[in-house]
């Protein structure tokens, strides 16, 4: 393989691999604990984006329950995003190139 043909390939692939990080940036997961009194949003980069916390629960006395939400909001978020991650990553064949 030439240089130039390898130097095309790579600048293809990061052009793919650009595209998809839009894609993955622009797709949004939620994902709730507490019956939906705490909602978090992320993108499927995966970045978080947005936390959202019922007012009801916003009393010193529920601090402890309230962190437990949003651990647990937010793990679920952030697996979801990475599971279409790499659903979107696998069907676009932008890992093809890479196994050397």
């Amino acid at each position: 393989m030439s240089l130039f043909s390898q130097a095309r390939d790579a600048y293809s692939m990061q052009k793919k691999i650009k595209k998809i990080q839009k894609e993955l940036d622009e797709r949004l997961v939620e994902a709730t604990a507490l019956d939906g009194k705490i909602v978090v949003t992320a993108s499927a980069k995966p970045d978080l984006k947005k936390v959202e916390i019922a007012p009801e629960l916003l009393v010193p006395e529920r601090k402890a329950e309230l962190e437990e939400g949003i651990l647990r909001a937010t793990k679920k978020a952030l697996e979801t995003a990475q599971k279409i991650a790499a659903e979107l990553m696998q069907s676009s064949g932008a890992l093809a190139g890479l196994g050397g």
